[in-house]
């Protein structure tokens, strides 16, 4: 298998998706489609565990590899960074408009995007850099609006139990 970066290798990991619907229609096919999926993991080295979990019409099945190993989940955390700010939008407790402070304080290594930018900025594009740039001072600077206790009660909604995050990436970094 050809080595693949590890966000491209990862972004090609929806295309595997209809081999995992496919094994569930047919009771050969499931260690196929797990293999698959093991085999896209594995050039990416280090520790490997899966969980592949759908919520389809017929009804909800997974697939699954060494799925209860503790994995250092790295920028997974944005998504419920994000899913925790858009409900408090729903909720009416926040705005995609209302202005962040950029600030020293939230600053993290390695974020290009805001790098050197001072000022405010609306949470929408923050929430862009976060998410589609994986900046690191974006992150912290969403954690800190919504709340890490926010953001772990996201996790534990999505019931799961063994998913940690930390109160700001510029202090899990530092660790």
């Amino acid at each position: 298998m050809p080595q693949l970066p590890r966000r491209r290798a990862w972004l090609a990991a929806p295309a595997l998706m209809p081999i995992a619907a496919r094994a569930q229609e047919t009771d050969a096919a499931p260690r196929a489609a797990l293999e698959a999926l093991i085999g896209l993991a594995r050039p990416l080295g280090g520790k490997l565990g899966l969980r592949v979990t759908v919520d389809a019409p017929a009804g909800a099945w997974h697939l699954a590899h060494e799925e209860a190993r503790p994995l250092f989940v790295g920028s997974a955390t944005k998504s419920f960074i994000l899913a925790a700010y858009l409900l408090a939008v729903e909720r009416g407790e926040a705005s995609l408009t209302e202005q962040w402070e950029v600030e020293d304080a939230v600053r993290s290594p390695s974020s290009a995007i805001l790098e050197g930018l001072r000022g405010t900025m609306a949470a929408r594009f923050v929430l862009e850099a976060m998410i589609s740039h994986s900046d690191n001072t974006a992150t912290d600077m969403a954690m800190k609006r919504v709340g890490v206790d926010a953001v772990r009660d996201v996790i534990a909604r999505a019931g799961l139990r063994d998913v940690r995050v930390a109160s700001s990436t510029r202090r899990m970094v530092s660790y």
